[in-house]
C-alpha cells in the first residue's frame, strides 16, 4: 500500500525524553499557561450564557465533579472533619425538610438571584483553582498533570474515551482535505 503525500511520519521520542522530575522548560511553560487562559475563558463564556435555570443547574453539574476532582480537593479528611456515624432519626435537633414539590424547578425559567450568584461564586472557585494548580507546577509530571486535567474541562466527552491505535492494515482510505 503506497503512503498517502498527506502522511507525516512522526519517529517516537527517546525514553528519557520526559523525565516526570525535571524542572519545567520554556515552551512548556507557554503551554500550561495557554491552556489555563482557554479554560478560564471557556467557563467565563458559559457562565455569561446562562439565562435559565436549566441552564444554571447544567453549569453547576458540569462544574461541581472537575471541582471535586482538582488535586487541591482531594485530601482525606481528618478525624474531626469525618465526625462519628450517628442515628439521626432519634436526635431532637433535626429540621426535616420536605420534599420540594414537582413545579419548583422550571428549566425555562430566568434564573434566579440567588442561583445566579451559586454560579458566580462556583466559576470564582474554577478560576482559583486553576490559578493556585498553574502556580504550583515546578516539574514536567506536574504540568502532564494539569494539561491532561484541563484538556478533559476542555472535551469532557475525548476524556472517557479510550485512545486505540489504527492498525497499518486498515482497509479505511485516509480522509482528504478536499471535500
Amino acid at each position: 500500500m503506497a503512503k498517502s503525500a498527506n502522511v507525516i511520519s512522526i519517529p517516537k521520542p527517546p525514553k528519557g525524553a520526559f523525565n516526570k522530575q525535571r524542572p519545567v522548560s520554556d515552551l512548556l511553560w507557554e503551554q500550561v499557561e495557554h491552556l489555563a487562559a482557554v479554560v478560564r475563558r471557556q467557563i467565563d463564556d458559559e457562565r455569561r450564557a446562562i439565562r435559565t435555570e436549566g441552564q444554571a443547574s447544567d453549569f453547576i453539574r458540569k462544574m461541581t465533579p472537575i471541582l471535586r476532582n482538582m488535586p487541591a480537593i482531594r485530601r482525606p479528611l481528618t478525624r474531626s472533619q469525618k465526625g462519628h456515624p450517628q442515628n439521626t432519626a432519634n436526635m431532637e435537633n433535626v429540621i426535616r425538610i420536605p420534599k420540594p414539590p414537582a413545579n419548583a424547578f422550571n428549566k425555562n425559567r430566568p434564573v434566579s438571584q440567588i442561583l445566579w450568584e451559586q454560579v458566580e461564586d462556583l466559576a470564582a472557585v474554577m478560576r482559583s483553582r486553576i490559578e493556585n494548580e498553574r502556580r504550583a507546577i515546578n516539574t514536567e509530571g506536574q504540568a502532564s498533570d494539569f494539561i491532561r486535567q484541563m484538556t478533559a474541562i476542555l472535551h469532557p466527552d475525548g476524556a472517557r474515551k479510550t485512545l486505540t491505535r489504527s492498525t497499518r492494515g486498515s482497509k479505511k482510505n485516509p480522509r482528504s482535505s478536499k471535500r
